[in-house]
């Protein structure tokens, strides 16, 4: 099994994304590593419009750090990848 870890970097609002556009929306890096080899980033962006809840809640568990040093546990490749299990 993969075994990855992801930190969680805080961006400012108003960041320019992968392909240049402006997002007023949280947009978060994901800085992905391997043991001490880094892989790339992850650019994600969230939506507080569509789910606020879950943007605020999402945020908050950043700004404590509880996702640094997480693995992801399940990698489908092409697909999508899970994480930020404090147990991994």
């Amino acid at each position: 099994m993969l075994r990855v870890i992801i930190l969680f970097l805080c961006m400012p609002l108003l960041t320019d994304l992968a392909f240049g556009e402006r997002s007023a929306n949280p947009v978060y890096v994901i800085s992905v590593m391997q043991e001490q080899t880094p892989l790339g980033d992850i650019t994600i962006e969230l939506f507080p419009d569509k789910a606020p809840l879950h943007c605020k809640n999402f945020d908050s568990l950043v700004v404590l750090k509880f996702y640094d040093g997480t693995a992801f546990h399940r990698i489908d490749p092409d697909f999508m990848i899970q994480g930020g299990d404090p147990n991994s």
